[in-house]
């Protein structure tokens, strides 16, 4: 059904956040970009503070959006069923909202990406701010992670790199410059923190609870990974330091109050994850994942399923809900450390930046809701170790250097990430024989890039 512009009342919406965390709202909106078609609107509709861009040419509205790199929540009024299909198509858009459309379709596409089609503004209001904060959810807490198989190969590279950013970083000392630079990093990402001084900050013993009271932190960090964001990693690195650094006091202290018998501790996370890692995971069984970011998990198995949100990935598009089953290993060391949480009712455990586990099976438990069995411990480690050292002596010709893995992302033609890692490491050295074989290595980079784009 096509109606006819002089019937279509104008469309305003004013999205508040009264029943829902502003920040959250605030977080979805940085990474949507609104679209309406044919709106016939005299104003600008108002999203809460976000304002949206109006095309009454589908064309023009299809290119637009074929250009954007975040996802778009499209909010549609007068127009044609087949206008609609096409934007449908579209993997950009998020979510759909039709206003005075044909109800065929939404019958047909709901829930994929139709949302409904409403006559009533303030039901589509509604409709689109607990969206917005489904959408902040999945944001959150859709982890940055890497996957790799048992033997790994030059696909692997985000992998490799990212571990060595995260030693680099870990290998950092704690000076007032690097407190600064966090404080003004924080200020950086959130308008309400501008005016934090050092003296607000949290203290060095505290940075655990800091960490699970304050999600903007969650959301710096995890953001900087799902990016490749290393210079707000590097301005972040004192809190990151901080908190790995109380995770291994505690988890020292933990440990020694299992019991002597125990060997294996089970802990679970429920989460929504993207379909297309969840295909990589069943496809590297044997494998590893890497978590590029702090891991919190629950001992109680149903707590991780409230997490897993296995009713709301029906409203969001291409993610399934999974609750990761992780068997630890308790009597060995581990490279990353892991920690009880006593602050709540939860029976939560927290692990480090950048822990690696086994991969040994994904199964699906209902229609729903997927199941990932994990391992951690020290065997783990030693045979990542063993496959990263293998990959990396075939390709250099020596053992694993961060001196020398700058050169290594060059000659596999990585030359962002190398010129990434090259800035990185040259911020954390004060050695000036260190300094010298790395701009020695950046001049080999450069040589590598010329005779690749053969200039």
């Amino acid at each position: 059904m096509y109606l006819q512009s002089e019937l279509i009342p104008e469309l305003n919406l004013a999205v508040t956040a009264d029943s829902i965390h502003r920040s959250d709202i605030d977080y979805a909106i940085e990474h949507c970009v609104f679209v309406s078609l044919n709106t016939f609107s005299t104003d600008k509709i108002e999203l809460y503070h976000f304002t949206c861009h109006h095309f009454s040419d589908i064309s023009e509205c299809i290119i637009f959006v074929k250009n954007q790199t975040k996802k778009a929540v499209l909010l549609v009024a007068h127009t044609d069923d087949d206008s609609i299909l096409r934007l449908h198509e579209l993997p950009q858009i998020y979510f759909i909202y039709l206003y005075l459309c044909s109800d065929r379709l939404v019958s047909t596409y709901y829930p994929k990406k139709i949302r409904g089609n409403f006559t009533v503004s303030d039901k589509l209001e509604t409709l689109v701010t607990e969206d917005l904060d489904l959408y902040a959810k999945q944001l959150l807490y859709i982890m940055s992670i890497s996957i790799v198989s048992d033997h790994l190969n030059t696909e692997h590279i985000q992998f490799v790199y990212f571990q060595l950013v995260i030693d680099i970083i870990l290998d950092m000392p704690q000076t007032d410059a690097a407190k600064e630079e966090t404080i003004s990093e924080y200020r950086l990402h959130y308008k309400e923190h501008r005016q934090i001084h050092s003296t607000d900050f949290y203290e060095t013993h505290t940075a655990i609870d800091w960490y699970m009271q304050n999600n903007s932190v969650y959301r710096i960090i995890n953001e900087a990974f799902h990016t490749e964001d290393t210079n707000t990693l590097f301005n972040f690195r004192y809190f990151i330091n901080d908190l790995h650094n109380e995770i291994r006091k505690s988890h020292t202290r933990f440990v020694a109050t299992l019991p002597v018998e125990q060997d294996h501790l089970m802990v679970y996370r429920g989460q929504l994850m993207t379909i297309n890692d969840l295909q990589k995971l069943k496809a590297n069984i044997d494998g590893f994942i890497s978590i590029n970011s702090f891991l919190i998990t629950t001992r109680l198995l149903n707590t991780a399923r409230t997490y897993a949100g296995d009713s709301l990935n029906q409203l969001l598009y291409n993610v399934v809900s999974v609750i990761f089953e992780i068997d630890i290993d308790v009597c060995n060391s581990v490279k990353k450390p892991f920690a009880n949480l006593n602050s709540n009712d939860k029976n939560e455990i927290i692990f480090s930046i950048g822990a690696v586990f086994k991969i040994h099976s994904v199964t699906l438990l209902t229609d729903n809701l997927w199941s990932v069995r994990l391992s951690y411990g020290k065997n783990a480690d030693m045979e990542l170790d063993a496959s990263i050292e293998e990959h990396y002596m075939n390709i250099m010709g020596e053992s694993v250097h961060k001196l020398t893995f700058g050169t290594y992302l060059s000659i596999l033609d990585e030359f962002d990430k190398a010129q990434q890692y090259h800035k990185l490491l040259l911020s954390t050295t004060n050695d000036n024989k260190s300094k010298g074989a790395i701009y020695n290595n950046i001049g080999l980079t450069c040589k590598i890039w010329f005779e690749f784009y053969d200039f």
